[in-house]
């Protein structure tokens, strides 16, 4: 698949690894990988694999540790540094995190408001008129550039992979 799309970044949610799958084996030649495997129990976990020629740095600062989130900024060559997060909120997600995640976002949109990309599986169908996601994206200075589900089966279409962005940064 990357050999085949001219990709820099890929970020991924919902992993399902852990500290029995070595980073070798996820190895991608000409990338780096950064992950942030869940610790507790199975499933969850997110990673990013960045172009070996990309100055990378982890913002472990902006990533809260109730949260499956991972955070980095890269420098570019003309602009400030881009920021990107990856995050997984599984199913079952209290108040309690969804409050967190909003806490985590706005702290780190106040860092670089107009070069911060979230991408991730947010659990929570923004199809719909309610729910925790939509008033985080309301409140954000990000919009979501996802438009069609994500989640299709039999009975039910959703969309809970989103990409929030200020429209400056997305080239589709």
């Amino acid at each position: 698949f990357i050999d085949n799309v001219n990709v820099d970044i890929l970020g991924l949610a919902e992993t399902w690894l852990d500290d029995t799958v070595a980073d070798g084996v996820l190895s991608i030649p000409g990338f780096q990988l950064l992950r942030r495997d869940r610790q507790s129990r199975t499933g969850g976990g997110v990673c990013i694999y960045c172009k070996d020629d990309l100055a990378v740095t982890r913002r472990r600062d902006l990533e809260d540790s109730t949260l499956e989130s991972l955070v980095i900024n890269v420098k570019t060559r003309r602009q400030s540094p881009l920021t990107l997060a990856v995050v997984y909120l599984p199913p079952s997600s209290s108040r309690e995190e969804w409050s967190s995640l909003e806490q985590s976002l706005e702290t780190i949109c106040v860092q670089n408001p107009e070069r911060t990309v979230v991408v991730g599986d947010f659990n929570d169908n923004i199809l719909t008129a309610s729910g925790p996601m939509h008033t985080i994206i309301r409140r954000l200075p990000l919009k979501n550039h996802v438009r069609t589900p994500t989640r299709v089966t039999a009975t039910s279409s959703t969309l809970l992979d989103l990409v929030l962005a200020d429209h400056s940064l997305i080239e589709f």
